[in-house]
């Protein structure tokens, strides 16, 4: 049986304001990609935040308009658990 972990991270240096409805992903076990999302007063957001697991830092994606749909495509994977 797979026992599920929460560990509390210090994160270092600039940070996305807290959210909710946003989609999140594990890429190559060394960024969490953090995409949209409502922010303050149901403001609806497009920002893409990658967290370094290792530094333990964040940083704001702002290259948006070069990306490749391959490129961002583990954004808007769904995964249903049955």
């Amino acid at each position: 049986m797979y026992k599920s972990q929460i560990n509390l991270v210090e994160i270092k240096g600039k940070k996305p304001r807290p959210r909710s409805f946003h989609s999140a992903d594990l890429y190559k076990d060394k960024y969490i990609i953090l995409y949209g999302g409502l922010i303050e007063d149901d403001i609806e957001t497009n920002e893409i935040w990658l967290f370094d697991v290792n530094k333990k830092e964040f940083f704001e994606y702002e290259n948006k308009e070069n990306l490749k749909s391959k490129e961002i495509y583990f954004i808007y994977k769904i995964y249903i658990i049955k």
